[in-house]
């Protein structure tokens, strides 16, 4: 029981350190409760990419690479995707195979799902 509990503390650093889990700028109850469903929801998301990634990033340096991704249109509906090393890697070890990371806009928008 003593693991779960390591875990369970895990999560409430990353949501506090990495989220800012603290509704500073939130009064009512509504937006409180609002606002710790959207945390609960990254945390459940980032430890499911950490899963997938096979704990090779930690959450910080995870969220760094997805905030570092960027995009921008080129010409006849193709778009160059770029971000830091490690956006890449991630994008890597996900099967994301792009050459010199232009993408058409189709497979673009299947990105997300």
């Amino acid at each position: 029981s003593y693991r779960s509990l390591s875990r369970i503390e895990d999560c409430f650093k990353v949501l506090k350190t990495t989220f800012y889990a603290r509704p500073i700028y939130v009064w009512t109850q509504p937006h409180i409760e609002a606002h710790f469903l959207i945390c609960f929801i990254s945390l459940t998301i980032m430890r499911l990419l950490e899963h997938k990634l096979d704990g090779q990033l930690s959450p910080e340096r995870i969220q760094s690479a997805l905030l570092s991704a960027q995009c921008r249109p080129l010409e006849k509906g193709y778009w160059e995707v770029f971000g830091d090393d490690d956006f890449l890697k991630i994008n890597e070890l996900l099967g994301k195979k792009w050459t010199h990371q232009y993408v058409p806009l189709e497979v673009l928008r299947t990105y997300a799902k």
